[in-house]
């Protein structure tokens, strides 16, 4: 803790040093040239500046508007020395909180995730990160995935193996980088104390044992290992501990930097900003929407690719392909005239508490707890009887495919008005248009018919959020067979799938089309919250899917995936649960 208060000194010595602009013939030229500010995109009139670096020698980097250009300086105020540590929230967090309980008091701020888990840990400017909620593969397949066999991405490993050498009286040979770039073996559990390290015999692969897979080390990670112990001369377990401890920090330095340069060349982000990777998914997201290109080249290309997807799952309703794509090019012509997103405006303070109210979250598999199928004779293994496990792919990203609303607007509702949708709410929303200008939630009474309850008893639509109730009858036939101890009830909420008639339920108008095809009715429609709507995600989530099909490893498919995903995690979330958390030194 020390040593990263030194060099957080030095580092705010050598970053707040700032220098004048270093004027130039090249720069001016530049400025004159500039019309547009390469950040914001907007035309340069009266408010054109010009951006330098303030701690490299002034150096002028280009013309943008004030604004950006604020933006862009450095804030004294907000600086913090990040520290990363792979996986720390699960392991090296706790030994930092120990060890911050013996610092004199300073201003400690944390993020957790659980009662004994943090995300962030930050002390006196100091933050300390964990890598791994940007890039969660293990170091292993990292290393082995993302930097492989060109020994030009090894830049800190092998600097810091050269002194390595150096302090082992060894020269340095470039054929060590061959041997040293993968993660190297460690046998953790014949570790018991300080005293091992003194150890002088290699420990036998018999030895080596996995506690966590109950497995012996495998024997080409074993011969690796002999053949570092020989090649480095290592005289004690302390000595390859040593060792084993350069390499994993250097080699994940040099994993993480590659991850780095990866992320701002494919999307102009650099990681280090952000927590995790759904925070920066999010922003990739405003980024990519807002600032791409929208031509009419790219969003005809755009939309023609939407109307393919739409076709492929069909989900046309009946359109042709070119009706959809004239659909695309309408619809995302106004959202970007609009400039973008603008769902809630303060006269909407009613209509957020009812969607606030009714955010339930979805049923995504059906569960039945017993089946039985004979299959014992061989006429029946022949039959298309059996039992089968079916999954659906890509269900976010179907999800974020389709018409989505991006500005609420206001609906009479005058009596009149409401009179005649309720004289029949059944055929007023199945009158609405999958691809309209237009969308609702509605807020209405539902019921399941009776003798359709048989048919929806694996999957009910429309869940609520209750506490686990039984009912009388259950609770009786408990009794009677003396099974009360396995009815017990549930006082915590979760979403329930039952056949209760609805009231007062808000649901978008989609789904409540598909229920009524389905046999649902709607007795009664309360409040309509009417909306714009566009498919604006299709973009984002397109071009990651695009970027995951020519993947090579799967540490990249696996992050674009999560940067996909995890952005429909980021648009239902709501701070109003989040809490802020204090520490005290007892």
């Amino acid at each position: 803790m020390e040593y990263l208060v030194q060099l957080q000194g030095s580092v705010k010595t050598y970053l707040f040093n700032e220098l004048p602009l270093e004027s130039t013939s090249k720069a001016e030229k530049d400025f004159r040239a500039t019309t547009v500010c390469p950040f914001c995109h907007k035309k340069l009139e009266n408010d054109k500046v010009r951006h330098h670096a303030h701690v490299t020698a002034g150096q002028y980097i280009c013309t943008c508007c004030t604004k950006c250009n604020l933006q862009l300086s450095f804030n004294k105020k907000n600086y913090r020395l990040p520290v990363y540590f792979h996986n720390g929230s699960h392991y090296d967090f706790t030994f930092i909180m120990k060890l911050i309980a013996t610092m004199p008091g300073g201003n400690l701020e944390v993020i957790p995730t659980t009662e004994d888990k943090e995300m962030q840990i930050e002390y006196n400017g100091i933050q300390f990160k964990d890598s791994s909620k940007l890039i969660s593969s293990p170091l292993r397949s990292i290393v082995a995935q993302t930097l492989g066999g060109n020994l030009d991405l090894y830049v800190h490993t092998k600097q810091q193996l050269c002194k390595y050498c150096e302090s082992r009286g060894k020269q340095w040979s470039d054929e060590y980088i061959d041997l040293l770039t993968r993660k190297e073996p460690m046998f953790y559990s014949l570790i018991k104390s300080y005293e091992t390290m003194n150890n002088t015999v290699i420990p036998s692969r018999e030895q080596c044992i996995d506690d966590m897979k109950g497995e012996m080390m495998p024997q080409d990670e074993y011969d690796h290992m002999v053949k570092l112990w020989k090649t480095f001369d290592i005289k004690i377990w302390g000595e390859y501990y040593e060792l084993y401890n350069v390499l994993d920090v250097t080699l994940m330095v040099d994993a993480f930097e590659h991850f780095r340069n990866t992320t701002l060349n494919a999307f102009g982000v650099d990681p280090m900003h952000y927590i995790t990777a759904p925070q920066m998914a999010y922003s990739l997201f405003l980024k990519v929407t807002m600032e791409g290109d929208h031509s009419e080249s790219s969003l005809i290309t755009l939309a023609r690719k939407w109307a393919q997807y739409i076709m492929r799952i069909n989900a046309n309703e009946g359109l042709a392909e070119k009706q959809l794509v004239n659909v695309f090019m309408n619809r995302m012509g106004e959202f970007y005239e609009s400039k973008g997103i603008r769902l809630m405006e303060t006269n909407d303070i009613d209509d957020f508490m009812r969607l606030l109210k009714n955010l339930r979250g979805g049923i995504t598999q059906i569960v039945k707890r017993h089946a039985k199928v004979d299959i014992d004779n061989k006429e029946q293994t022949t039959s298309s009887q059996g039992i089968y496990y079916l999954d659906a792919n890509n269900l976010y990203g179907g999800a974020m495919h389709r018409m989505m609303p991006y500005e609420l607007v206001g609906v009479p509702e005058r009596r009149e008005v409401m009179e005649k949708i309720n004289r029949d709410p059944n055929g007023w929303v199945q009158s609405l248009k999958t691809f309209g200008k237009y969308g609702f939630f509605v807020e209405c009474d539902i019921e399941a018919p009776v003798e359709l309850h048989d048919k929806f008893n694996d999957l009910s639509f429309f869940p609520v959020q209750k506490a686990g109730m039984y009912s009388d009858g259950i609770k009786k036939y408990a009794e009677k067979n003396d099974i009360v101890d396995k009815v017990k009830e549930v006082n915590t909420p979760k979403l329930i799938c039952d056949l209760v008639p609805r009231q007062k339920y808000l649901v978008h108008y989609s789904l409540l089309q598909l229920g009524i095809q389905q046999g649902y009715r709607v007795t009664h429609i309360h409040h309509l919250i009417r909306f714009k709507q566009v498919p604006f995600i299709f973009e984002y989530v397109n071009m990651l899917s695009e970027k995951r099909a020519k993947s090579k490893t799967t540490v990249e498919k696996n992050l674009y995936k999560l940067l996909a995903n995890s952005t429909y995690g980021k648009f239902v979330e709501t701070g109003l649960k989040w809490m802020k958390v204090k520490f005290a030194n007892t």
